[in-house]
């Protein structure tokens, strides 16, 4: 069994992962690296020491594994930009790309932070574009085996400058199967609506699919977190009330999601 940052590096090709269309990597892909946290400015919350012992870290790690999947950075670009900007699965949901040392180490690409409260809820995705079951499967066993230890996923380097909030955070975790094929399909529909232009019969149905799927396994592996936030109460340090209000708030945005699919 392949561990998480095996699979990690295997689907991140850093020099050949940008996309092949120069528009969608300018006007969308580029956006969005921009957002990545760089973990060089939380000198305010690290010391220089760690900062820079957890970047050779990563360029150890990067060096060691031969890098694969050309369309895996793609599909991030394609998931997020169809979350945040096409609302595919609810309107409202802010995306925020985690910094490339939690890309590989924690095994989350962004987060998507589900409530504007004072106390925002986040929900941590890690996306492949691997058609490998064996990849897919680490993944989605990796987070059950989280739960089954009372554990969350875990951001080092996240700033949501939204909420004040920086460095170090707990948070549920999914994991979200983009194949290659519609990643790449995607990436031109995702430029032509930011783009203001009309799509196709054919290519809205295209897209509709996609989003479908993406909500499906969004609202899916959501329900099975809160059915076993139990776990996380049996095993954890924190008291069971903490993690029932968790349980509650996060079916609020579950059943809000699932109406507006309705609407």
């Amino acid at each position: 069994m392949k561990n998480i940052e095996e699979i990690a590096i295997g689907e991140i090709n850093r020099k050949e992962g940008a996309s092949n269309n120069p528009d969608f990597l300018e006007k969308i892909q580029a956006e969005w690296n921009k957002l990545k946290p760089k973990i060089k400015n939380f000198s305010d919350v690290y010391p220089a020491k760690e900062i820079a012992a957890d970047s050779e870290e990563i360029e150890k790690l990067k060096e060691k594994f031969a890098a694969r999947g050309e369309t895996a950075i793609v599909g991030e670009s394609v998931i997020m930009e169809g979350i945040y900007e096409a609302e595919w699965i609810a309107e409202g949901i802010e995306v925020l790309p985690t910094s490339e040392y939690d890309d590989i180490k924690n095994g989350i690409d962004f987060v998507l932070r589900l409530d504007e409260k004072d106390k925002p809820l986040y929900l941590g995705v890690d996306v492949t574009t691997s058609t490998d079951y064996e990849v897919i499967n680490a993944k989605r066993e990796n987070i059950l085996n989280f739960l089954r230890r009372g554990e969350l996923g875990r951001l080092k380097y996240f700033e949501d400058q939204a909420s004040d909030i920086k460095g170090r955070i707990e948070l549920p975790k999914i994991a979200v199967v983009l194949s290659s094929e519609a990643a790449l399909k995607m990436q031109d529909l995702m430029l032509k609506i930011k783009e203001h232009k009309e799509l196709s019969l054919t290519e809205e149905t295209e897209l509709e699919k996609v989003r479908e799927s993406v909500e499906k396994e969004v609202t899916d592996q959501l329900q099975k977190i809160i059915d076993n936030i139990d776990l996380l109460a049996k095993q954890s340090k924190f008291k069971k009330e903490k993690y029932k209000d968790f349980q509650d708030r996060y079916q609020e945005i579950l059943n809000r999601i699932k109406k507006e699919a309705l609407s």
